[in-house]
């Protein structure tokens, strides 16, 4: 009797497990947190004849419940927390785990132990561009900068599996090193800088479950970039103020030094460094009695400057600021603004500026400029103009591209219509640059 009342049971547990998932869907009971990193949702599509017959209701509706069961974060944390607990893998895309558990991108460690297939030509030309580009700007009055900033896997070395052994002692980052002092092209080296101060500096340069250079590393090379500036420009400028050495240490993350660390997705945190968050104010040495200067900056760069981005630039330090995010993005301070980029509108905020910073970490310095370097040469050294009209298309499409209700709008526009959507988007972005040329904007 005792046997039969435990198979009920036993029984009854095992039905309340599998219906829980549903009801936790349907009801949720639990609060289950968010996953992190580049995970884009299935929408809950509507259902219609169409979508029906066609097939796309079904699959869009399975992989939305596959996404959207309950305790499904739960059971894809615990899954990652096996894979990295007991065999030491990780599932995150591009991911490696050091010794002592350390995290890296794969990218990083490659462009540190030479793995990068050099296209020597590519680079010296683009060496060739910047002395000439340099030499243009300067012309007008705006000083171009090339920045090297640093990587993890050349700075945390040490950490790197022993199963990604050097390869060669020439990367982009070493080759762009000598080519840059040869050719005269003006450059800092954050790369060089950091690891010259590795082990001596008040609080981590690296987070340990991060890829970006921590918030401490990035407000020391913010401070570095003004100084530079005063001295480029021979004036007083408004300066950063913060307490360099007395910085208080903390195992709370902040701004993006555990943006690995999150997107693991493990069950249990990864262990961290105390890492230090400095607390930035502008002192003010320029006003109108004072013959300072407050630049227009233009910064070209990768992910790396978006952690600068927190600090007071624009307009207490800089006039203005345009970043342009792998120069596609454009977010402008002090506006806070962020718009897609074209070649013709960035070429004439260039030519507004006092300064330019082409910036990119060690595993892009293979992509230094994204473009820019090319087009710059064609606009200031070669005289091309980019005003065309399928220039003008491209422009609008892109900001399209960039706006989910834009799209959305057109989207339906393009059922209505019976055509499909990359030829709807390519019609109203013709339209449009149709109705600017036409008005001589």
């Amino acid at each position: 009797m005792k046997g039969n009342k435990l198979h009920t049971f036993l029984f009854a547990l095992v039905i309340a497990a599998l219906f829980l998932p549903m009801i936790q869907m349907v009801k949720p009971f639990v609060e289950v947190g968010p996953l992190f990193g580049s995970i884009v949702p299935t929408a809950k599509d509507s259902l219609t004849l169409e979508a029906w017959f066609d097939g796309t209701y079904q699959e869009n509706r399975n992989k939305y419940i596959n996404e959207q069961f309950g305790f499904r974060n739960t059971a894809v944390r615990l899954h990652n927390q096996i894979a990295f607990s007991l065999f030491g893998k990780a599932k995150a895309n591009g991911v490696i785990i050091g010794k002592e558990d350390y995290l890296y991108e794969i990218k990083y460690i490659n462009a540190y132990r030479g793995a990068e297939e050099i296209n020597q030509s590519e680079l010296d030309s683009n060496l060739f561009m910047l002395k000439a580009i340099q030499s243009k700007l300067k012309e007008k009055g705006v000083e171009l900068i090339v920045v090297m900033n640093p990587g993890k896997a050349s700075f945390y070395s040490e950490f790197i599996p022993d199963e990604f052994p050097i390869v060669s002692n020439r990367s982009y980052y070493s080759e762009y090193q000598i080519g840059l002092e040869s050719q005269g092209i003006q450059h800092i080296d954050f790369g060089k800088w950091f690891r010259e101060m590795k082990g001596k500096t008040p609080a981590p340069l690296f987070p340990k479950t991060g890829i970006h250079w921590s918030q401490y590393g990035a407000t020391l090379a913010a401070d570095s970039l003004v100084n530079y500036c005063m001295k480029l420009f021979g004036k007083n400028m408004n300066e950063f103020v913060w307490d360099k050495n007395n910085l208080p240490l903390q195992t709370t993350m902040e701004s993006v030094d555990d943006d690995i660390g999150l997107g693991m997705n493990l069950y249990l945190p990864i262990d961290v460094l105390p890492m230090a968050y400095p607390r930035v104010s502008v002192k003010v040495k320029v006003d109108s009695a004072n013959k300072g200067i407050q630049p227009k900056v233009a910064v070209i760069s990768d992910s790396y400057f978006f952690n600068l981005m927190q600090l007071p630039w624009a307009p207490n330090i800089f006039e203005s600021l345009n970043f342009y995010f792998y120069n596609k993005q454009l977010h402008k301070r002090p506006e806070g603004t962020m718009t897609n980029s074209d070649p013709l509108s960035q070429m004439k905020e260039i030519e507004k500026s006092n300064v330019v910073f082409v910036m990119a970490t060690e595993c892009n310095m293979d992509k230094l400029g994204w473009g820019f370097i090319s087009s710059a040469y064609k606009y200031f050294v070669l005289g091309e103009k980019f005003d065309s009209f399928e220039f003008r298309v491209q422009k609008f499409k892109n900001n399209i591209l960039s706006d989910e209700a834009w799209i959305k709008a057109i989207a339906e526009k393009a059922k209505q219509n019976k055509v499909p959507l990359d030829t709807m988007i390519m019609r109203d972005a013709r339209y449009m640059a149709e109705m600017e040329y036409s008005n001589g904007n």
